[in-house]
């Protein structure tokens, strides 16, 4: 079995769905939101979080990719931060 093969199978939208759930039901500090940072180039993901409400509200690169790059070492991997308030 690949990572192919189980693609579209919907298990990272329940993953991600039980995850807001605990969050939600969290008995500590109550949990407004969740944030998350995805690769620019993962568009599997970005349109996973998009369908379950999650918003981009910035764009971000790493130092550490930055740092790489200009030692001509990577390309710039962005990455996009994504909220969800609950």
């Amino acid at each position: 079995m690949n990572a192919q093969e189980e693609r579209k199978k919907g298990i990272a939208q329940r993953v991600m769905e039980w995850i807001e759930a605990e969050a939600r039901s969290s008995s500590g500090d109550p949990v407004t939101g969740i944030c998350l940072l995805v690769y620019r180039s993962n568009r599997p993901a970005i349109s996973l979080y998009e369908k379950l409400g999650y918003e981009v509200v910035d764009s971000w690169m790493d130092r550490k990719w930055m740092r790489q790059a200009e030692k001509n070492l990577t390309g710039v991997e962005r990455k996009l931060l994504m909220v969800k308030h609950l």
